[in-house]
C-alpha cells in the first residue's frame, strides 16, 4: 500500500483518474490517504470541488479532513448526484456537512417535507433549531434515523418536538429506550415530559418544586428507626404548615 508521502508525488489532474484510484483500493478506512489523494487532485488540476468531483467522493466523505471539507462550495452540493455518506464521520465532520448542505438549500422552505428528504443523508449533523423546523413539517422520521442524531442537540428538544419528528414511529419508541440519544434526552427532562412520549423510563431530572417545599430522601425501616422517621415526618409537616400559614398572615 502506498504511503501518504508517495501519494503526495502523484500528478492527478483528472476527476476520472481520482475516481479510478479511489475505486482501485480499499481507501475507506484510511482518512489520511483519501485526503492526500484529493489534495493532489485539487492542487494539480487547479480546480475546486464541483458537482462531478463531489459525486465521485460521495462515499468517501468521511475520509476528507476538515480543511478540505471547508473548501467545498455549498452551491456545488446541489449538483452532486449521489447522497453523501457521512455515517462513519466524527460528529464535528457531520456538523460541517450538514452546515454545507444547509447553505446549498438556504432558499428552501426548511420546514417542508421536500427539504427534509434532501437533508436526510446529513441530518446527523443537525442542530436542535434545525430539528424543530423539521418537526413542523411532520416528517415521519424512522427510529433508526432518530437514534443516529446528535444526543447533545436532541436533549434540547421538547416532548412535542420529538412527537412531531417521529409521527407514527412514536408508538415503538420504547424499543429504543436504551439508545444514547434517548438516554441523553431523558436525563435532561422531567417525568412529566417523559410521560408525554409514553416512555417506560424514569426521569433523570428533578421537576421544579414550589416555593417553600422540599424533599427528604429517607428510607424508613422497622423498629426504633421507624419511630424516628415518623417523628421527623411529623416535625417537617408542622414546619410546612407553619410556613404556609405565615404566607397568608
Amino acid at each position: 500500500m502506498y504511503s501518504t508521502e508517495e501519494i503526495s508525488q502523484w500528478n492527478i489532474t483528472a476527476v476520472d483518474t481520482l475516481a479510478a484510484m479511489l475505486g482501485g483500493a480499499s481507501w475507506e478506512t484510511n482518512d489520511l490517504k483519501i485526503s492526500a489523494l484529493v489534495t493532489q487532485y485539487l492542487n494539480n488540476s487547479q480546480t475546486t470541488f464541483d458537482g462531478t468531483a463531489l459525486t465521485v467522493l460521495a462515499r468517501y466523505m468521511c475520509g476528507l479532513n476538515e480543511t478540505l471539507i471547508h473548501q467545498i462550495p455549498s452551491n456545488e452540493l446541489r449538483y452532486c448526484t449521489k447522497p453523501l455518506d457521512v455515517s462513519n464521520c466524527t460528529q464535528s465532520k457531520k456538523d460541517l456537512f450538514f452546515s454545507k448542505m444547509k447553505g446549498a438549500y438556504a432558499s428552501s422552505d426548511q420546514s417542508s417535507n421536500a427539504y427534509f428528504q434532501i437533508m436526510k443523508p446529513v441530518i446527523v449533523g443537525s442542530k436542535s433549531e434545525d430539528l424543530i423546523l423539521f418537526a413542523k413539517g411532520f416528517p415521519e422520521m424512522d427510529l433508526t434515523m432518530f437514534t443516529e442524531l446528535n444526543p447533545v442537540e436532541v436533549k434540547k428538544l421538547r416532548a412535542e418536538d420529538i412527537k412531531d419528528l417521529l409521527g407514527n414511529s412514536l408508538v415503538d419508541i420504547n424499543t429504543i429506550s436504551s439508545s444514547a440519544v434517548l438516554q441523553a434526552w431523558v436525563s435532561a427532562n422531567t417525568q412529566t415530559e417523559i410521560n408525554k412520549l409514553g416512555l417506560n423510563v424514569t426521569s433523570g431530572a428533578n421537576g421544579t418544586m414550589p416555593a417553600g417545599f422540599f424533599t427528604i430522601p429517607v428510607s424508613p425501616t422497622s423498629g426504633a428507626s421507624s419511630h424516628s422517621f415518623v417523628y421527623l415526618l411529623y416535625i417537617c409537616t408542622l414546619s410546612a404548615i407553619f410556613y404556609i400559614n405565615h404566607l397568608f398572615l
